[in-house]
């Protein structure tokens, strides 16, 4: 038996109709990494050490994982391909926005300013894709 619990047969073991739907811990886990690792890369905060790149690189690598595993949540497959094309396109627009934007502007801001669709597009993927009304 599959060890993690679907979408659809959590939201059926909810008590009453006022119970919050279940939403797999991997879905905010998983862009948390992904993004996180891509901010990091691009935007270090102490700029007189070396910012520890391979760090960034594996937690890219380790969220990526856990995107895959996070698309396999889906609770319809129909939207797997979709939402996979999704997060590639967001990934490419933060590591291109990571590249292109100057660091001139500091790396606070230049963090903010990727965070902030990424904050976007999560919360829209929560609701779009995850969020089940009892």
């Amino acid at each position: 038996m599959d060890e993690l619990i679907g979408v659809a047969e959590a939201v059926e073991q909810l008590p009453g109709q006022d119970a919050k739907p279940y939403i797999p811990k991997i879905v905010l886990l998983s862009y948390i990494v992904s993004f996180g690792a891509i901010i990091g890369y691009f935007c270090p905060l102490v700029s007189n050490v070396a910012p520890p790149y391979i760090l960034w690189i594996c937690m890219a690598f380790i969220g990526g994982i856990m995107l895959i595993i996070k698309n396999r949540k889906l609770l319809m497959k129909s939207d797997t391909q979709k939402i996979s094309l999704m997060d590639l396109g967001i990934l490419a627009l933060m590591i291109f926005g990571g590249w292109m934007l100057p660091n001139i502007i500091g790396n606070i801001i230049k963090s903010l300013v990727m965070a902030i669709p990424a904050g976007v597009y999560t919360a829209w993927v929560y609701r779009k894709f995850f969020l089940v009304k009892s």
